[in-house]
């Protein structure tokens, strides 16, 4: 099973990499600001300043308000 903190190097990763294919500056824009939100995700789980947020009927999550969906 893979913890938060490989999800989420994962995901950074996948976003920039988006980001550097994306031919539409806005597009370019959400896929760099999603991978700085993951970034801060990581640091968060590095030094455990994140609160838990309710994304749910899963117990919480870790996840700063950057990256909940709406």
């Amino acid at each position: 099973m893979m913890g938060n903190r490989e999800y989420f190097e994962r995901r950074e990763a996948e976003e920039r990499a988006a980001a550097e294919r994306a031919t539409d500056e806005r597009a370019r824009q959400s896929h760099v600001e999603l991978a700085r939100a993951y970034a801060k995700a990581i640091a968060a789980v590095d030094g455990g300043t994140s609160a838990p947020v309710d994304i749910g009927d899963n117990g919480g999550s870790t996840l700063p308000p950057d990256l909940r969906i709406i």
